[in-house]
């Protein structure tokens, strides 16, 4: 139990970084991202909307892969060399934790819960109006066509998008613009950029609004 929250004290000191590095990175250089290519702009954006939880992961990965190896039998004892003070260890953890660091572990523990929790309520709010809309769709070839007097187009879903269309924007654009909405909404789909988003948005939701924004 000690190892699991070292671990996550470790881990969530060094996302903190990563986030405030990636937020103010892409505040300082939003304005040069419209001159990307869309899909380019979208690999970008989500490998750093990733960031703050790979990049920590993988350098705490590679501080405790010694214990690892040394628990499987594939190298020594590396604990051995690092007597006397504390070092990251999933299987030799500090004999004492001080207390105020475990109640940092738990309220880390609860604040991530109860971002998790809101993310999958809003993503199951979602997904009923996303069933509510296309109940009453027509589909046309990979369109589904939605009736109604309201201008709209998106693509639904995240495992399995969909392009939709209103029947009010059909109406009031003509053919060529039409081809250029959907060529949009079927970039999304391809790209799945709804399955992005919704990663990356429950990742940031674990930070202060003021900083994701």
């Amino acid at each position: 139990m000690i190892s699991v929250i070292l671990f996550g004290l470790v881990l969530t000191f060094f996302s903190t970084i990563c986030f405030v590095v990636v937020g103010l990175s892409v505040r300082v250089g939003c304005g040069g991202l419209v001159r990307i290519a869309p899909a380019s702009r979208a690999r970008l954006l989500t490998s750093l909307g990733f960031a703050p939880l790979v990049v920590p992961l993988a350098a705490i990965m590679a501080c405790v892969l010694p214990s690892i190896l040394a628990a499987v039998g594939l190298g020594e004892d590396h604990c051995e060399h690092h007597a006397g003070h504390v070092h990251l260890c999933l299987f030799h953890a500090p004999q004492h934790l001080h207390v105020l660091a475990q109640g940092v572990g738990l309220a880390v523990g609860v604040v991530v819960a109860l971002a998790i929790t809101r993310e999958v309520v809003t993503l199951v709010t979602a997904a009923r109006a996303a069933r509510s809309v296309l109940s009453s769709a027509k589909r046309e070839g990979d369109v589904s066509v939605v009736p109604g007097p309201y201008a709209f187009s998106a693509a639904v879903g995240l495992f399995a998008p969909v392009v939709v269309l209103s029947e009010g924007l059909r109406q009031a654009l003509d053919s060529e613009s039409i081809d250029a909405v959907l060529a949009h909404e079927r970039a999304h789909v391809v790209r799945r950029d709804a399955l992005r988003l919704a990663g990356v948005r429950a990742l940031w939701s674990l930070v202060p609004r003021a900083l994701a924004e």
